[in-house]
């Protein structure tokens, strides 16, 4: 993610929706002093909470998942709560 605005980006939270057909690898999911990252299994769930993005600045949110689907599978994300200093 990158931060094109005017003011840092904190406290926003980044959903990922995952499709049945992917198998997420737990352990591609860190904590960072970016952020923190949980999986809801039953949901299928990824959600990032982001403390802080400088100006001019970006991170990079990543997981490994292994596909176990034949077809297309659409994955969502969704970026709520954000607020500017």
């Amino acid at each position: 993610m990158s931060n094109i605005g005017e003011g840092n980006a904190t406290d926003f939270i980044v959903i990922d929706y995952l499709p049945k057909g992917l198998i997420v690898d737990n352990t591609s999911l860190v904590n960072t002093p970016e952020y923190t990252v949980v999986y809801d299994a039953v949901n299928r769930v990824i959600t990032w909470t982001v403390f802080d993005i400088p100006v001019g600045s970006d991170i990079d949110l990543i997981y490994n998942v292994t596909v176990n689907a034949y077809g297309r599978l659409n994955n969502t994300v969704e970026l709520v709560l954000i607020r500017l200093i």
